[in-house]
């Protein structure tokens, strides 16, 4: 009887450990299901805010610029632009990762640059028609270099004209001095 109750209860508690390894088994797949679920919502969630514009940004913007209606906004690879309409002229306005603005672009005319690069550019790009002028213009107190065009460049005032011909697009800087230098060359449009 002593050997009867020595092996029920052995059995018993095998029993007791299967389900207890059961139960173990089962709590740590729903607690990996529930942890992957995590980091599968949480990575969403990061990717959803690498694509979403700085509220600081923002509220930096209409500090920089004042009350301005019906601005778009876009978010960069590198920085948050807002696109915006003042005095009649169309911007872009473009901040750092810390939500400062790093400068603005416009579009501007052949005739808005000097005098001196109209004529450098007329000798050197006679065989180009210009498509279209841009002006940067640099915010003093960020340090921040600017990317236009996937080229980066240091952050101060300059004109970029894109020009084409049959053979390729370019673009040329002109500093607000009239120097006129290569800039980058564009992929032919078909």
């Amino acid at each position: 009887m002593v050997y009867s109750t020595a092996i029920l209860m052995m059995v018993m508690f095998s029993i007791t450990l299967q389900a207890q390894d059961k139960n173990s088994t089962v709590l740590n797949s729903i607690k990996s299901i529930r942890k992957s679920e995590t980091k599968a919502e949480r990575k969403e969630i990061r990717k959803e805010d690498r694509n979403l514009v700085s509220d600081m940004s923002m509220e930096n913007f209409f500090s920089d610029f004042g009350k301005i209606a019906n601005v778009e906004w876009e978010k960069g690879q590198f920085l948050d632009e807002a696109i915006f309409t003042k005095d009649g002229h169309q911007y872009r306005a473009f901040y750092d990762r810390d939500s400062k603005l790093v400068g603005t672009t416009t579009e501007k005319t052949i005739a808005d640059l000097p005098k001196n690069a109209q004529k450098d550019i007329k000798k050197q790009f006679g065989d180009y028609s210009i498509d279209k002028v841009i002006f940067f213009e640099d915010n003093q107190m960020n340090d921040q270099d600017m990317l236009l065009y996937n080229t980066q460049f240091e952050d101060a005032d300059n004109y970029f004209v894109e020009l084409s011909n049959e053979k390729r697009n370019i673009i040329i800087q002109v500093t607000p001095e009239g120097d006129v230098f290569f800039f980058n060359e564009l992929k032919k449009k078909i």
